[in-house]
């Protein structure tokens, strides 16, 4: 499923794969690579390793797509990639308890808490040197569209 090539994905976001919604199919497809290189949600917290060839190729897409498919490329991932608000509210309500157990139950409860709070691309921007867009501009432009939901 990851070798989709890069002008298949191109494709996709210009309409010109018949018999699919083509808009549909290519969030799906940006989704479906990212969730190859983090790994799937219920994976939970725990860091994966990012495989650098995965990664290299997405950049490669990101790289090749137009000023409009990279909007939608970071749409998708600040959508689907981005702080889960549930998790961190459950995190947040488990405070008070564990203030009264003990400190070591509070410092778990702030550690599950700080590890909700990261987005799930973090890791991927984080890990990933072989990006020639600079981890700041690419995690203000994610900031930005999470802003815009």
């Amino acid at each position: 499923v990851y070798a989709h090539n890069i002008s298949g994905l191109q494709n996709s976001a210009d309409g010109a794969e018949s018999g699919a919604s083509s808009p549909s199919l290519f969030k799906a497809t940006i989704a479906q690579m990212i969730v190859e290189i983090i790994g799937p949600k219920e994976a939970g917290l725990k860091k994966p390793t990012i495989p650098e060839g995965k990664t290299r190729h997405l950049c490669g897409v990101y790289e090749s797509l137009t000023t409009e498919d990279k909007a939608t490329f970071l749409r998708v991932v600040a959508q689907q990639f981005g702080t889960d608000h549930e998790e961190v509210l459950k995190a947040a309500e488990g405070l008070p308890q564990a203030k009264e157990k003990s400190e070591g139950a509070l410092l778990k409860a702030e550690g599950r808490l700080q590890a909700a709070l990261v987005p799930r691309y973090h890791g991927l921007l984080c890990t990933n040197t072989l990006c020639p867009v600079p981890q700041e501009k690419s995690e203000g432009a994610l900031l930005k569209a999470e802003e815009r939901l």
